[in-house]
Formats: structure tokens, sequence, C-alpha cells
């Protein structure tokens, strides 16, 4: 670990007209998707709602999805009700922990397909080297 670690912001979205309804099966490639970089290691997730999301059931969780398997880490989860109302601005449980190689942003829906939403997660990371 470098003797003093940074901490840097990256952002993605999700937007319902653009992206789909997502998958409860597999993760969705999200088009507006900043880069994660190999070695980032995650501290918070916070999604800020723009439309409120619609028909998620239990929610969604956030990935971030390199070029193979082995790339595929889950960031964080969130509930339904934390992106149900615009100007959420909900914290995510973090469940990601290092990158493994630099990747782009893809969601999951948990129970359902969503109908609609419009929703930003800005990523909290730091890296040591």
């Amino acid at each position: 670990m470098a003797k003093n670690p940074k901490i840097h912001t990256v952002t993605c979205k999700y937007v319902h007209g653009t992206d789909g309804d997502g998958s409860t099966s597999a993760t969705t490639a999200l088009a507006d998707s900043g880069k994660i970089p190999k070695g980032a290691g995650i501290l918070r997730a916070t999604v800020l709602t723009h439309t409120a999301i619609a028909g998620s059931g239990g929610g969604l969780e956030l990935y971030a999805e390199g070029t193979d398997a082995s790339g595929s880490v889950k960031i964080a989860t969130y509930a339904a009700a934390a992106t149900d109302a615009i100007g959420d601005a909900v914290p995510g449980a973090v469940t990601g922990g290092v990158i493994t190689e630099e990747s782009d942003f893809a969601i999951k829906m948990v129970t359902a397909v969503a109908t609609a939403g419009d929703l930003t997660f800005v990523v909290e990371y730091i890296m040591g080297n």
C-alpha cells in the first residue's frame, strides 16, 4: 500500500430508455459507463435517483464487468425502496472487493425487470499504488 493512497470516483448511469428492462438472470451492460481500473478497492457506491425505478421488485445489483468472467465483481446491492423517489441519494450495501481487471459497469435486477428508471451510480474507490 502506498504511503498516500488516493480516493477516486467514477460514475455510471442506468437509463431505462437506453439500457432496457435489465435481467434477473444475467448482467446488463450500461451504455453510459465510466471505467474502473484494475486493483481498485471499492469503498462506497451511492445511487442518485433522477426518475424512480419501477417494477424492479427486490431492487438491483451493480457489477464491475471485465472482459472475461473472472473480471465480474458484484459491487453493491440496492433495495427497491432505495430508488423509489426522485432525489434519493442512498448508499448501497457494498459487497465488492478488489477489481481484478479494468472494467465497465453493469446491473442485474434482483426479482423482476424494471419498467422505468434513471439512476446515476457514484462509486468511490482507493488505489494504493
